[in-house]
């Protein structure tokens, strides 16, 4: 399993963007075709800029690619003035056309429409591990030859309802209260590859200390969430240099994609020959070892 081709500079979809308490927001949807992308929202956007912008590692073969998105709470804000509308004017004024895209799924199958994937397509929600979730469901599809190659990851938009009632709900410290940007992560995950190319030789969505094999410390490097800290002390990576990456503008539930990013780059830019990324969700630890391929599988 091959960690793909990881989007370099202005390619990657990284796009911590304005603050929740801007009253001017990007229009991404200018970013796309306006007659594909008319009823899109910013989480659709998000999604479909971030996976295209991997997708071009594939040169134009996305026919058979497959799709994991990931979002801790999904398009809450546009939910809730659908139901408004409902509720204050009566159902003729809640258009039917706008009902598929409330669903946790509508990004990644928007996303999947406006880019003509026919692999596997789904979404998933872990909270602040939603990107990391994702990257464990795209590796056991293809683990099962559901698919030979699958964008995953995970994007979090600008979203009133989840800034000012869910998010603080699981946040605590200066996560709760600093102003929230918004983000998206994506990496292409495919199951042949070329030497030099980053391979994910480990992974677990349940990980113990014990279970991770052991480093190669002399060109190892090791990343992890803010808090994971201590299962990497516990693990036989303690001797590794460690790096908690904050990713300032960044909400918390979009960070897993960008940290798992950074683990990858580490390889690329020829930092390290073997990485780890660990971040804890709720009750349980992700992890994944990446390490440069030597030869073609």
């Amino acid at each position: 399993l091959v960690g793909g081709a990881l989007a370099q500079d202005a390619e990657i979809a990284t796009r911590p963007s304005r603050s929740s308490s801007s009253t001017e927001r990007e229009p991404l949807v200018e970013r796309l075709d306006a007659t594909r992308s008319r009823r899109f929202d910013r989480a659709s956007s998000l999604v479909t800029l971030g996976a295209a912008a991997v997708a071009g590692g594939l040169h134009g073969a996305l026919s058979a690619v497959g799709l994991v998105a990931g979002s801790a709470f999904g398009n809450i804000e546009r939910t809730v003035d659908f139901q408004r509308r409902v509720f204050e004017r009566g159902p003729r004024f809640a258009s039917p056309a706008d009902f598929p895209h409330l669903v946790p799924s509508a990004p990644a199958f928007n996303a999947s429409i406006y880019l003509g994937l026919h692999g596997p397509v789904m979404s998933n929600a872990d909270l602040a591990t939603s990107a990391e979730s994702a990257l464990c469901i795209a590796l056991a599809l293809l683990e099962d030859e559901q698919a030979d190659a699958i964008i995953a990851g995970s994007a979090e938009p600008h979203d009133r309802v989840a800034e000012r009632v869910l998010a603080p709900l699981h946040l605590a410290g200066a996560d709760a209260t600093e102003p929230r940007g918004e983000g998206a992560s994506f990496a292409l995950l495919t199951r042949g590859g070329a030497a030099g190319d980053p391979v994910v030789s480990f992974w677990s969505d349940a990980a113990r200390p014990e279970d991770l094999p052991a480093p190669r410390p002399e060109r190892a490097r090791a990343f992890c969430m803010p808090g994971s800290q201590t299962f990497v002390a516990a693990s036989s990576w303690r001797d590794v240099p460690l790096e908690a990456p904050s990713f300032a503008g960044v909400p918390p539930e979009a960070r897993g994609g960008f940290g798992f990013a950074r683990a990858v780059a580490s390889l690329l830019a020829g930092e390290a020959e073997h990485a780890l990324w660990v971040s804890t969700g709720r009750g349980h630890t992700y992890a994944f070892v990446i390490e440069v391929q030597a030869t073609k599988p």
